[in-house]
């Protein structure tokens, strides 16, 4: 039976898009007649099956939607092969299809993940994941002639990144390019796992800084880092892997060649990227109230960028907010109105969300951190894991040599605005940390909306959420404040709305 595989080729840097539209953007479709078994790798599945120390009794399959129709034919060819293991589908994921969706197969007490399609290849938090990438047909004498062509020089270093699709052809492609290139030329292959454990992590040492690729064993370290000589060479289709590794590396040479249409993918210049973000780093500068949010609940490491952005937006004198909306678009965003700004924590391939149609920015966990930062933030770098978050150093407010400024001029407004840090420490000096009033009635800390019971009527803090509150012509049901009887109960109405019970029954006259 033929099998129909389709091409993302989704515009660079998506400008006018969002995670579920991009995973479905489709400009291009190749048809490739090849069988279920030899596609989706059903080999290599048995033999990993086959591999584990302790056999697993539920096992999960993640496919994309455009794949999803093919995974009863799937499930169906490893069952007969392992009676004893349940094999279960997620028909639908909660995030990108990319990122492993943890919480559904945890559900279903999966022993093992078996993720087909795209994939960020982000480490697992708690279930083991085997990852088939699918196989696409490359016509190896289009590529090598177009490779020879390109690359003649004889020194330095080409480093050859291959697409998921393409990647069992590994060996293949490796002795095709040693041929075309001379000996003078090193020829380097990061390397792709498709297995990983929750315990098991891409240690800093081999990490080649792109989407879990790792330098090869025989690379020395004091050789493994790019540079300004190094050519970087892409082969594949899937434009948000090959957008992450414009960003990953914007000063390197990159070239790339698409074997579907036998051409170089285009893209547009990554400054124009890099200005866009720190034009919206500025008004998350601005912004008094920050949204987290969760893009992701089986990236290993998100609870602890969590926890951290927590701590740095405290820290800004900021307010923070954690929102958890699945598969993210405009229309959920806008009805959090009393955010000012959003960061998200994602994979590299879906944190490539810069459209134009939220209401708010949007920025990742590192520029946040550079954002929030006393001094004037740096022009952003592109964060292709939560690593380089982490390893940056966080806000110190004891440092006294970087004391946030009362008031400052924004960038983006050119107003004189007052830092959420100065704000906070001006309210603890009028109110105190804690005052409680006669009757009952207690005034809570700074940054709290406060209703007074006997005089009926609202005091509002000098703080984001407060003024957010107050400015509201709606801020909930209205607070009793008479001594008026409770009314009784009442049976509602019940029936069909085109005729209640106790309405006559409507007789068609002819």
């Amino acid at each position: 039976e033929g099998l129909k595989s389709e091409t993302d080729m989704a515009s660079a840097f998506y400008q006018n898009d969002n995670i579920e539209d991009r995973e479905n953007s489709l400009a291009e479709q190749e048809t490739i007649e090849i069988s279920i078994e030899d596609y989706f790798d059903i080999a290599a599945t048995i033999s990993h099956l086959k591999s584990q120390q302790k056999p697993p009794q539920n096992v999960a399959l993640q496919l994309p939607d455009d794949l999803l129709k093919h995974a009863a034919e799937i499930s169906t060819n490893l069952a007969q092969v392992f009676p004893a293991i349940r094999f279960f589908i997620l028909g639908d994921t909660s995030y990108g299809s990319c990122c492993l969706d943890e919480v559904a197969a945890e559900h279903l007490r999966a022993d093992l993940l078996l993720h087909y399609g795209a994939a960020c290849l982000s480490a697992p938090s708690h279930v083991p994941v085997f990852y088939i990438f699918g196989r696409r047909q490359l016509s190896l004498p289009s590529f090598t002639d177009y490779f020879s062509k390109s690359h003649t020089s004889d020194n330095g270093r080409t480093i050859f990144i291959v697409d998921l699709p393409y990647y069992y052809l590994i060996q293949e492609l490796e002795e095709k390019i040693r041929n075309i290139l001379p000996t003078s030329r090193k020829v380097i292959f990061p390397v792709v796992s498709r297995s990983a454990r929750p315990e098991e992590g891409l240690s800093p040492e081999r990490d080649f800084g792109y989407l879990a690729r790792e330098w090869p064993s025989e690379v020395p370290l004091e050789e493994r880092s790019i540079k300004s000589d190094d050519v970087l060479f892409y082969l594949g289709d899937h434009q948000p892997s090959f957008s992450v590794l414009h960003l990953s590396f914007p000063d390197s040479r990159i070239d790339s060649y698409s074997p579907v249409s036998q051409t170089p993918l285009q893209i547009s210049s990554s400054s124009a990227y890099f200005k866009r973000r720190y034009y919206l780093m500025q008004k998350v500068r601005d912004a008094t109230s920050i949204g987290l949010l969760v893009g992701t609940l089986g990236v290993s490491g998100y609870l602890e960028v969590l926890n951290r952005l927590k701590k740095d937006i405290v820290k800004a004198g900021k307010k923070y907010y954690v929102v958890v909306v699945g598969k993210i678009n405009p229309a959920k965003l806008a009805n959090f109105g009393h955010i000012e700004a959003f960061v998200l924590v994602s994979c590299p391939i879906n944190s490539l969300l810069d459209s134009r149609e939220f209401h708010q920015p949007i920025v990742s966990p590192l520029e946040l951190s550079l954002a929030i930062q006393p001094q004037d933030p740096p022009f952003p770098k592109f964060s292709g894991s939560f690593r380089e978050y982490l390893k940056s150093a966080p806000l110190d407010d004891d440092n006294e040599d970087h004391e946030q400024e009362e008031t400052r001029v924004s960038m983006i407004t050119g107003r004189i605005v007052e830092s959420g840090k100065y704000l906070q420490d001006k309210q603890k000096k009028k109110n105190g940390e804690r005052k409680e009033t006669e009757e009952g009635s207690l005034v809570e800390t700074s940054g709290t909306s406060l209703w007074w019971k006997d005089r009926g009527e609202l005091t509002v803090a000098n703080l984001p959420a407060a003024k957010s509150l107050s400015g509201r012509s709606f801020i909930g049901l209205e607070y009793a404040t008479d001594d008026s009887a409770p009314m009784q109960v009442l049976t509602g109405t019940s029936g069909l709305p085109m005729a209640y019970d106790h309405e006559p029954t409507p007789t068609l006259t002819l």
